[in-house]
């Protein structure tokens, strides 16, 4: 079994190496080096933070509002990045800083220890060794609560491709901890069967129809409907409907839920962060963005009891 997922693994992991290798960091700066919130928040505001905890080397871009908490306390957003790209990358390429800032929030961009996740059946050397990046995210949140006053009813997770990959996973393994998580252009890495929240959680995908790495029908990876489906029944929806609609966009919102389940496709969106002017696979600009449609979401959950 491990030689027959081994192949799939090796190719998709290798696509989506091109993929973000084709995006350099300087590209990426250059893109948003004209944007306002570019201008109000830069990565230079950020510290970079290089600890040891239980024998283990923990590295993280952390970014800190420049106001003290109105109620004593940080809300938090860990944002994982992409296979083979970097913290300081995802901390542009995200863009969140900006936000982050009028709203509160500490982010914590953390550094995968095999330029990879694993997500489950991806991605890279993270899965192959099957590196336990859920006790290490565990790890990262712990040595920034030693540092900061952070609102543990408030922690929240998210992440691009390969790190949205990690995102589910954090669903699946320590819902007790993640008061909602909001994957982008990933699925579940898992198969269902292996996936077991502690608590119904608080989902929010993004996705584009034509993204050339994570296929939207799926293929290797579980499809984006398999995956939404399974949130969906993880927390008791009654069923899924469109909710709102955008030009080449919808958004789609669980019916009955015991917690809020959604998903939000771009029909002419490809492989990124949308919001981002790089995107792989993309056709023409896309209507959605996802800082705003995150923060909305995050904004309105807290972490509830099992």
């Amino acid at each position: 079994m491990k030689n027959f997922l081994l192949a799939p693994l090796l190719f998709f992991s290798s696509l989506l190496a091109a993929a973000e290798l084709s995006v350099d960091g300087s590209a990426i700066q250059d893109a948003y080096a004209s944007r306002p919130d570019h201008a109000t928040i830069s990565p230079q505001d950020s510290e970079l933070s290089s600890t040891s905890l239980f024998e283990r080397d923990l590295r993280y871009s952390l970014f800190v509002p420049s106001q003290a908490p109105k109620t004593g306390r940080y809300p938090l957003i860990v944002n994982l990045h992409a296979y083979l790209s970097s913290a300081p990358i995802q901390e542009i390429f995200a863009s969140m800083n900006a936000e982050a800032e009028r709203r509160g929030f500490i982010i914590v961009y953390p550094q995968a220890r095999f330029a990879s996740w694993n997500g489950g059946l991806c991605c890279g050397e993270a899965a192959l060794r099957q590196s336990d990046d859920v006790q290490y995210i565990r790890d990262i949140l712990e040595d920034v609560q030693k540092k900061y006053p952070v609102n543990s009813k408030r922690i929240y997770a998210t992440g691009m491709s390969n790190g949205g990959f990690l995102t589910h996973r954090l669903g699946c393994e320590a819902a007790d901890l993640f008061a909602a998580i909001a994957p982008v252009a990933s699925v579940l890495g898992l198969q269902p069967a292996a996936c077991h929240p502690q608590r119904d959680l608080p989902v929010l995908m993004i996705h584009g129809k034509l993204d050339p790495i994570v296929f939207y029908g799926g293929g290797v990876f579980n499809s984006v409907s398999k995956t939404v489906d399974f949130w969906a029944q993880a927390n008791s929806c009654r069923s899924v409907v469109a909710q709102r609609s955008f030009s080449d966009a919808t958004c789609y919102r669980g019916v009955d839920c015991q917690a809020d389940t959604q998903l939000c496709v771009s029909d002419l969106g490809g492989h990124c962060w949308p919001g981002n002017p790089i995107c792989p696979g993309s056709f023409g600009a896309n209507p959605l963005d996802a800082n705003p449609l995150i923060f909305n979401f995050f904004e309105q959950q807290s972490l509830r009891p099992k």
